[in-house]
Protein backbone atom coordinates (compact mmCIF):
# COMPACT_ATOMS: atom_id res chain seq x y z
CA UNK A 1 0.00 0.00 0.00
CA UNK A 2 1.13 3.61 -0.81
CA UNK A 3 -0.14 6.56 1.01
CA UNK A 4 0.11 9.71 -0.59
CA UNK A 5 -1.09 12.48 1.33
CA UNK A 6 -5.12 11.22 2.48
CA UNK A 7 -5.37 9.04 -1.18
CA UNK A 8 -4.93 5.35 -0.60
CA UNK A 9 -3.56 3.10 -3.29
CA UNK A 10 -3.40 -0.40 -3.08
CA UNK A 11 -1.85 -2.65 -5.38
CA UNK A 12 -2.71 -6.73 -5.68
CA UNK A 13 -1.55 -9.40 -7.76
CA UNK A 14 -2.83 -12.56 -8.60
CA UNK A 15 -0.21 -15.13 -7.30
CA UNK A 16 -0.09 -19.10 -7.42
CA UNK A 17 0.88 -20.89 -4.83
CA UNK A 18 4.67 -22.38 -4.57
CA UNK A 19 4.51 -25.64 -4.49
CA UNK A 20 6.87 -28.52 -5.29
CA UNK A 21 7.73 -28.97 -8.57
CA UNK A 22 7.32 -32.19 -11.01
CA UNK A 23 9.91 -34.61 -11.96
CA UNK A 24 12.42 -33.52 -14.50
CA UNK A 25 12.39 -34.61 -17.60
CA UNK A 26 14.54 -37.06 -20.28
CA UNK A 27 17.15 -37.78 -17.90
CA UNK A 28 20.63 -39.05 -19.53
CA UNK A 29 23.62 -40.22 -17.83
CA UNK A 30 26.90 -41.44 -19.76
CA UNK A 31 30.14 -42.88 -17.95
CA UNK A 32 33.22 -40.21 -19.33
CA UNK A 33 35.79 -42.71 -17.98
CA UNK A 34 36.81 -44.93 -14.78
CA UNK A 35 35.68 -42.14 -12.14
CA UNK A 36 33.01 -39.87 -13.86
CA UNK A 37 30.03 -39.61 -15.58
CA UNK A 38 27.94 -36.97 -17.02
CA UNK A 39 24.26 -36.32 -16.10
CA UNK A 40 22.18 -33.89 -17.91
CA UNK A 41 17.97 -33.20 -18.00
CA UNK A 42 15.24 -31.36 -19.20
CA UNK A 43 13.38 -28.87 -17.05
CA UNK A 44 10.00 -30.16 -15.52
CA UNK A 45 6.66 -29.69 -17.68
CA UNK A 46 4.77 -26.66 -16.45
CA UNK A 47 7.43 -25.99 -14.20
CA UNK A 48 6.13 -22.53 -14.33
CA UNK A 49 3.28 -23.92 -12.09
CA UNK A 50 4.98 -25.02 -9.29
CA UNK A 51 7.16 -21.45 -8.69
CA UNK A 52 10.64 -20.44 -9.53
CA UNK A 53 12.97 -23.27 -9.62
CA UNK A 54 15.75 -22.45 -7.36
CA UNK A 55 18.38 -25.66 -8.57
CA UNK A 56 18.10 -29.03 -9.12
CA UNK A 57 19.32 -31.97 -6.92
CA UNK A 58 21.40 -34.96 -8.09
CA UNK A 59 21.47 -37.74 -5.98
CA UNK A 60 23.10 -41.06 -6.65
CA UNK A 61 24.56 -44.02 -4.96
CA UNK A 62 26.08 -47.41 -5.81
CA UNK A 63 24.09 -50.23 -6.69
CA UNK A 64 24.52 -54.17 -7.05
CA UNK A 65 23.49 -56.05 -10.28
CA UNK A 66 19.60 -56.11 -9.32
CA UNK A 67 19.80 -52.60 -8.74
CA UNK A 68 19.28 -52.38 -5.17
CA UNK A 69 21.57 -49.91 -3.71
CA UNK A 70 24.21 -51.69 -1.86
CA UNK A 71 24.57 -49.08 0.78
CA UNK A 72 22.41 -46.50 2.68
CA UNK A 73 25.10 -43.95 1.61
CA UNK A 74 22.93 -42.15 -0.81
CA UNK A 75 24.90 -38.39 -2.35
CA UNK A 76 23.29 -35.22 -3.04
CA UNK A 77 24.47 -32.58 -5.32
CA UNK A 78 23.05 -29.40 -5.76
CA UNK A 79 23.09 -26.95 -8.88
CA UNK A 80 22.69 -23.73 -7.12
CA UNK A 81 21.33 -22.41 -10.24
CA UNK A 82 17.81 -23.08 -11.90
CA UNK A 83 18.97 -22.76 -15.14
CA UNK A 84 21.72 -25.58 -14.87
CA UNK A 85 20.31 -28.72 -16.95
CA UNK A 86 23.49 -30.57 -16.62
CA UNK A 87 26.32 -31.40 -14.05
CA UNK A 88 29.33 -33.27 -14.65
CA UNK A 89 30.35 -35.89 -11.29
CA UNK A 90 34.11 -36.62 -10.46
CA UNK A 91 35.86 -38.97 -8.13
CA UNK A 92 33.47 -42.42 -8.72
CA UNK A 93 34.94 -45.87 -7.83
CA UNK A 94 35.93 -47.33 -11.33
CA UNK A 95 33.85 -50.52 -12.99
CA UNK A 96 31.36 -49.60 -10.23
CA UNK A 97 27.13 -49.56 -10.81
CA UNK A 98 25.59 -46.18 -10.11
CA UNK A 99 21.56 -45.29 -9.70
CA UNK A 100 21.39 -41.84 -10.71
CA UNK A 101 18.34 -39.61 -10.32
CA UNK A 102 17.47 -35.73 -10.68
CA UNK A 103 14.92 -33.24 -8.74
CA UNK A 104 14.00 -29.41 -8.92
CA UNK A 105 13.68 -27.41 -5.89
CA UNK A 106 11.45 -24.51 -5.20
CA UNK A 107 11.24 -22.76 -1.85
CA UNK A 108 9.09 -24.87 -0.77
CA UNK A 109 11.13 -27.54 -1.32
CA UNK A 110 12.17 -30.93 -3.92
CA UNK A 111 9.48 -32.38 -5.94
CA UNK A 112 9.29 -35.87 -7.56
CA UNK A 113 12.47 -37.39 -8.37
CA UNK A 114 12.90 -38.16 -12.01
CA UNK A 115 12.87 -42.33 -13.15
CA UNK A 116 16.47 -43.72 -11.89
CA UNK A 117 19.08 -44.14 -14.13
CA UNK A 118 21.54 -46.93 -14.08
CA UNK A 119 25.01 -46.59 -15.25
CA UNK A 120 28.38 -48.38 -14.66
CA UNK A 121 31.62 -46.16 -14.82
CA UNK A 122 34.42 -47.56 -17.20
CA UNK A 123 36.85 -49.95 -16.15
CA UNK A 124 40.50 -48.08 -15.59
CA UNK A 125 42.43 -48.09 -19.11
CA UNK A 126 45.87 -48.90 -19.01
CA UNK A 127 47.22 -44.91 -18.79
CA UNK A 128 44.40 -43.77 -16.56
CA UNK A 129 45.66 -43.81 -12.99
CA UNK A 130 42.76 -43.39 -10.18
CA UNK A 131 43.81 -42.22 -6.95
CA UNK A 132 42.09 -41.86 -4.16
CA UNK A 133 38.69 -41.17 -2.76
CA UNK A 134 38.24 -37.74 -3.95
CA UNK A 135 34.81 -35.97 -5.21
CA UNK A 136 35.23 -33.09 -7.29
CA UNK A 137 32.04 -31.45 -9.05
CA UNK A 138 31.88 -29.50 -12.12
CA UNK A 139 28.67 -27.49 -12.95
CA UNK A 140 28.43 -26.39 -16.22
CA UNK A 141 25.28 -23.71 -17.48
CA UNK A 142 23.60 -24.14 -20.41
CA UNK A 143 20.84 -21.28 -21.21
CA UNK A 144 17.20 -22.96 -22.60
Amino acid sequence: MFSYGSNEHHILSEQKPVTVPKKPRRVKVQATNSTTIYVEWRPPRDQADNGLIKGYYVFFTIVDNNGEPETTNEEVRDTGDGRTLDMVITGLRPGTRYQVAVAAHTRKGHGALSRPKIISTKEPSGSETVTGNTLFIYITTRLL
